[in-house]
Formats: structure tokens, C-alpha cells, sequence
């Protein structure tokens, strides 16, 4: 059985917004099991952290965006070191490890193209603003599923770093 719809794990989740460690692709839900088991082995090591959304951006160029985001920073190092926890772990059932540098981002909007015009972004990526703290101290399995009203997130899993 495969399951429709995406996987990954995340930290800061709201409804919407979320900041993604991993993301997975298609799972089946014999492997959700031994995904949550990896997952609870990275976080019982992991002491909370705090991370700042301090700036903004685009992937993958400003004349024509697919992506903007809002930049994260604050404690980078302690978010990569989970990064690479879940990224080994994860290589170690089976996905693929990843090799590109992360970049750690807050996905706000993707743009699908062709458009009738190509949207003056300036503003966007121009904007200043108080940066806004925020403490992580759990991660959450999330399934995604594209519908024609937009994606959808459900958490199937909250995991909770070591308590202080």
C-alpha cells in the first residue's frame, strides 16, 4: 500500500507554516512505523533550542521566483546538527541521503508559472522587520497531500526534546 501524499519532518509547525528538517516523499505505512522510531531515537538527545525568523527570500531567482520564504537564524548550529541526526537516520532506512546545503526557511508562498505577469516581488524582499523569537523543543511527522484547494498537513507524530 502507498500512501498519497508526502512526508517530512518538521520543527515551528503551525496550520500553514512550518520549517521543514526533512522532507521524505511518498511513504508507504509500513514504513511510517520505523520512521517514528528514528525520529524518537534523534529527539531523546536533543535539548531545546531558539531560532529567529529575521529576514526574507526567494528560491530560486528574484525575476522569476518559485518560492518565497522568510529566513531563519538564531542557534543554525544546534538545527543543522538535528538536520544531520535525521538526515543519518533516515539514510540508514532506506531514503536517500541528502547532499544539498540547507538552507533553513520558512516556506510563505510558492508561485506556479506561466503567469499573465511576473509579480513585482520588491516589497516582499525588500521588507524589514523586529526579528521574532521562537523556541524548538519538539518536531513533528507531518503527511502532506496536494489538493486542488491547496496542501493540507496532518501530524501523525509530536516528539518532544529532552526536558531542561
Amino acid at each position: 500500500t502507498r500512501l498519497q501524499g508526502d512526508w517530512s519532518s518538521d520543527v515551528c509547525s503551525s496550520d500553514l507554516l512550518h520549517l521543514t528538517v526533512q522532507f521524505l516523499g511518498s511513504v508507504s505505512y509500513e514504513k511510517v512505523a520505523e520512521i517514528r522510531k528514528e525520529v524518537e531515537n534523534v529527539v531523546c538527545s536533543i535539548n531545546p533550542f531558539v531560532l529567529k525568523v529575521n529576514e526574507t527570500g526567494c528560491f530560486s531567482n528574484k525575476s522569476k521566483p518559485s518560492v518565497l520564504y522568510l529566513g531563519v537564524g538564531g542557534n543554525i548550529e544546534a538545527l543543522k546538527a538535528l538536520v544531520v541526526k535525521i538526515n543519518d537516520k533516515m539514510s540508514q532506512i532506506g531514503f536517500k541521503k541528502k547532499s544539498e546545503l540547507f538552507i533553513p526557511h520558512i516556506t510563505v508562498a510558492k508561485i506556479n508559472y506561466p503567469q499573465k505577469f511576473n509579480p513585482d516581488l520588491s516589497i516582499f524582499l525588500n521588507s524589514t522587520y523586529d526579528e521574532v523569537e521562537f523556541s524548538v523543543d519538539k518536531i513533528q511527522l507531518l503527511e502532506s497531500k496536494t489538493l486542488t484547494e491547496g496542501v493540507v498537513y496532518e501530524t501523525l507524530n509530536t516528539f518532544s526534546f529532552l526536558e531542561k
